[in-house]
């Protein structure tokens, strides 16, 4: 079986509600964030889940659309608490 072309694979199909979802979270994962390590607004998505900082350099895990989730929001706050 033949691989579809490249252009295929980024369409999204069935429906508007799924193109918005996607388009969503292809914003969310090329928007810059702040590093947790300098404080600079350079962080970058290399891959799925790996983010980099363009200033100090940090390459770290995260997310696969954030860098930071709400679940380890929330790990870090009971963290802080005990």
């Amino acid at each position: 079986m033949t691989r579809p072309p490249r252009s295929k694979l980024r369409t999204t199909r069935y429906g508007s509600k799924i193109r918005k979802r996607v388009e969503f979270i292809l914003q969310k994962s090329k928007r810059t964030y702040k590093c947790p390590y300098c404080g600079a607004q350079a962080v970058r998505r290399l891959r799925l889940g790996v983010w980099s900082c363009k200033k100090c350099g940090k390459v770290f895990t995260g997310g696969a659309w954030e860098p930071f989730t709400a679940v380890a929001r929330g790990a870090e706050l009971a963290r802080e608490k005990s």
